[in-house]
């Protein structure tokens, strides 16, 4: 008869390379898909709501490391559909949760510093889907709707 043990460790994984490692255990799996996440730093652009109504938004994922930790951008600013709203940015940091079979990521992303603020705002923390091709950015969060540029 076999003999099972649970075993409690700390994993180390790299997204890119779709590898689990552990100190602590002589572990090391690899998973027999992989996905390129070295191209999701890009340039989006397009359109986001907030208290005042629809937002123009630049977005730009600045990095983007093996371990999933992403800098980014978010600039945003009048649309047309609505003038006279101010403008602004501010830094994000945020973290891969999810990378799907077809190639989809999805990232956790988080307001971090304010770069110009307006009076009353607050960062738009949200969670980001990039699709496989990484040509679009949307989150139901703030009805972001993005595309590369």
């Amino acid at each position: 008869p076999s003999t099972y043990h649970i075993l409690n460790f700390t994993a180390n994984i790299d997204l890119i390379n779709n590898t689990l490692t552990s100190d602590d255990y002589d572990i090391n799996l690899v998973n027999s898909y992989t996905f390129d996440i070295s191209d999701i730093a890009k340039e989006y652009s397009g359109s986001y709501q907030n208290n005042e109504g629809l937002m123009g938004l630049d977005f730009s994922i600045t990095s983007c490391t093996s371990d999933g930790k992403a800098t980014a951008l978010f600039s945003f600013h009048p649309h047309p559909d609505n003038p006279g709203t101010p403008s602004g940015s501010y830094t994000m940091v945020g973290s891969i949760t999810n990378i799907a079979s077809n190639g989809t990521v999805t990232i956790q992303f988080t307001g971090d510093e304010w770069i110009d603020k307006p009076d009353s705002y607050i960062f738009a923390n949200f969670t980001a889907t990039i699709n496989k091709d990484r040509s679009q950015l949307k989150s139901d969060d703030y009805h972001i709707d993005l595309v590369s540029s």
